[in-house]
């Protein structure tokens, strides 16, 4: 974090590694949900079993349900926080 004190005012700004950090968790469901079709097409036209896939995809769906459920969680607070501030 880059931290920049100027006038009374404290501004923070996050370095590139933590912006690209926070790209890449921004984005990671959505490129292991790619990484996910694109080997169960090879494993289909190869002939190989699903079994596999259709284990992942259980568990890829549910780490989405709890990622939407922790944010609606956290829309919850801020929208409550915020209302109290008033």
């Amino acid at each position: 974090m880059i931290v920049k004190k100027q006038g009374g005012m404290t501004e923070f700004i996050p370095s590139p590694l933590e912006k690209r950090e926070g790209l890449i968790r921004d984005h990671v469901l959505a490129l292991l949900e790619n990484v996910h079709q694109r080997l169960t097409l090879l494993e289909q036209a190869t002939g190989m079993p699903l079994d596999k896939a259709q284990s992942f995809l259980e568990v890829l769906q549910h780490m989405k349900s709890e990622e939407s459920r922790n944010l609606k969680l956290h829309r919850c607070f801020t929208t409550t926080t915020s209302e109290n501030d008033r």
